[in-house]
């Protein structure tokens, strides 16, 4: 992930989710987990949040931070 001085970033667009698991996020019965990939870095991974106007996953940390930073997910489609 790619972090532009903030505390979220894009983990999946609509496209892109589809892309990865071909059909789309259903809020209704899927989930994803996402944990720290880095830990050399001093900041969490608060979790994954599902915004329905664009259908996009976002991945929030607790800090402000800029440039990459590894984070591992698991999704389970239900």
């Amino acid at each position: 992930m790619n972090f532009n001085n903030a505390n979220y970033t894009t983990l999946w667009d609509k496209a892109g989710f589809e892309r990865e698991f071909g059909r789309g996020f259903d809020n209704s019965r899927d989930s994803v987990y996402a944990m720290n990939g880095d830990a050399s870095y001093d900041f969490m991974v608060y979790g994954v949040n599902f915004y329905p106007r664009d259908e996009g996953l976002v991945v929030a940390i607790s800090g402000a931070h800029t440039g990459p930073f590894r984070v591992n997910y698991i999704v389970v489609l239900g």
